[in-house]
């Protein structure tokens, strides 16, 4: 996960999802317009292998059982991924020696920082090649979609 926030007021601006993430992804800043891309932060939360233990052949051993969050907010960052909390309820700022506060918004706050009438909430990332392979989906659709149309119109001219 990585969430674009502003240094100055630690307002989130939207959250690119995600465990693995590559260097587009991580370069793309989140933010409406008018704000200056250097106040502009990406914070990548950092995730941790979680093992469980199992018995095999009378032996127990440790496996892969998936990825957690590794910092003290964690449980806040699994209910924002499964949907029970909204991150924009939230702001994120980095303390000079770099420490990271995660806290809720104040009330009298949200007014003032409220998302815009037209807010981006989520933007998915993609790599150029995803991008390419998706728009080549799409112009498929839309090609089959212009020959079943021409078809059926062919169709009742000739019937």
């Amino acid at each position: 996960m990585i969430i674009s926030y502003d240094k100055n007021t630690g307002r989130i601006y939207g959250v690119t999802e995600g465990r693995l993430h590559h260097g587009n992804d991580i370069n793309c800043k989140i933010r409406p317009e008018g704000v200056k891309d250097e106040d502009v932060v990406n914070y990548v939360v950092p995730f941790k292998a979680r093992y469980k233990k199992i018995v095999r052949n009378g032996k127990t051993i440790k496996v892969g059982n998936g990825y957690e969050p590794n910092v003290y907010f964690s449980e806040f960052i699994r209910d924002i991924e499964a949907k029970k909390i909204n991150i924009f309820d939230f702001r994120l700022f980095e303390t000079d020696d770099g420490e990271v506060v995660f806290d809720l918004v104040p009330d009298e706050e949200k007014k003032k920082t409220a998302p815009p009438d037209n807010p981006v909430s989520k933007v998915a990332v993609d790599s150029p090649e995803q991008k390419i392979k998706a728009l080549e989906e799409k112009l498929a659709k839309l090609e089959a979609t212009i020959f079943d149309k021409l078809d059926s119109t062919i169709y009742k001219k000739s019937g």
